[in-house]
């Protein structure tokens, strides 16, 4: 998965539409595997959500962002998060254990199936998060 933060000096930029530059992380599972600092050539809510677009960026992970914003990301199937503040790495990794957290309780088998349904990208052992 391909995740987006607004980034300037290490810390999420509090509002989306001020970014000009994004830490782009590749991930898999609960790991980051790579991140590189891009900066977008124009300001703006279309041309950010371009610019993420053409990055195959998945997830955007940010404090405040307004509705146009949010339908622009929504038009290139971009997922977002918002009420993210502090560190961008710490955010990222917090998003991920969240996913993990996700994938492992909510497979949607029942409790006691011996099997697991999510297939290869499920990390519950075919436990599917039951007690």
């Amino acid at each position: 998965m391909r995740i987006a933060v607004p980034y300037c000096d290490g810390s999420v930029v509090p509002v989306y539409e001020q970014a000009t530059v994004f830490k782009i992380y590749d991930t898999e599972f609960e790991k980051i595997t790579g991140s590189e600092v891009l900066t977008c050539d124009k300001e703006g809510s279309e041309e950010a959500a371009a610019f993420l677009d053409r990055q195959e960026v998945e997830v955007v992970l940010c404090g405040a962002i307004s509705g146009t914003s949010i339908a622009l990301l929504d038009s290139k199937g971009i997922h977002f998060q918002w009420g993210c503040l502090g560190s961008a790495d710490e955010e990222v990794m917090r998003f991920l254990m969240e996913q993990k957290y996700l994938r492992s309780s909510a497979c949607g088998m029942s409790c006691g199936s011996s099997e697991c349904g999510c297939g290869d990208e499920c990390d519950c052992d075919g436990g599917c998060g039951c007690e």
